[in-house]
């Protein structure tokens, strides 16, 4: 799809600068602000997509595609589960087009890992993206937490140096545009996390 899309546009960069820029379109969608495809046809329009139609309708394809047939990375399921038997709140904060009620129906029970998550948390939620302090305090203000007694496992560059500057721990996980970030751990297997964790003075 990305060897398509370079074909097909007038866009000449690296796939993370693709990512971002697609990403700042995605803002106002993930706020709740404006719908999924309006967002995407002025994304599409800025750079000069050939056979717009041919493009939109592959694009929506491969989008529901990878959304139905996503599955966890290895070890998840059983790193939740060991997590939670030491007491500790497994909670989603996900930059998301749908309400944090959508995502556990449609997301979470098909990953059968409802009894694991505590709690989730979507941008749409609360009408910010990640990384906004005000996001994260929101969401420790609720759970009745502060920012010493939680980590944040993410990917993103931006996520991870943001919520790193608000002195919060920070671990990278599946950093698949290869970016460094300024994370205190990087881990490679989802299941290090477990470990990692139980040394931490945080609270159960």
């Amino acid at each position: 799809m990305w060897e398509y899309f370079k074909d097909k546009s007038l866009f000449n960069g690296e796939f993370h600068e693709f990512y971002f820029l697609y990403e700042d379109y995605l803002s106002p969608v993930y706020e709740g602000k404006k719908d999924y495809l309006n967002a995407f046809h002025l994304f599409i329009d800025k750079l000069g997509i050939e056979n717009r139609k041919e493009f939109e309708k592959l694009s929506f394809e491969k989008k529901s595609y990878y959304e139905n047939n996503r599955k966890l990375f290895s070890g998840v399921k059983e790193t939740l589960a060991k997590l939670i038997a030491l007491k500790i709140k497994n909670v989603i904060i996900t930059d998301n087009e749908n309400d944090s009620q959508y995502v556990r129906k449609k997301i979470i029970k098909r990953f059968d890992i409802t009894n694991y998550i505590d709690h989730i948390y979507t941008s749409k939620d609360f009408k910010m993206k990640k990384p906004n302090p005000k996001l994260f305090y929101s969401v420790l203000n609720d759970l009745e937490l502060n920012k010493e007694n939680i980590v944040f496992v993410g990917h993103d560059i931006d996520e991870l140096n943001g919520v790193k500057k608000m002195g919060i721990k920070t671990i990278e996980y599946n950093n698949y545009l290869g970016l460094k970030t300024n994370a205190d751990i990087c881990i490679n297997e989802f299941s290090e996390l477990y470990d990692i964790v139980e040394s931490l003075n945080i609270s159960k």
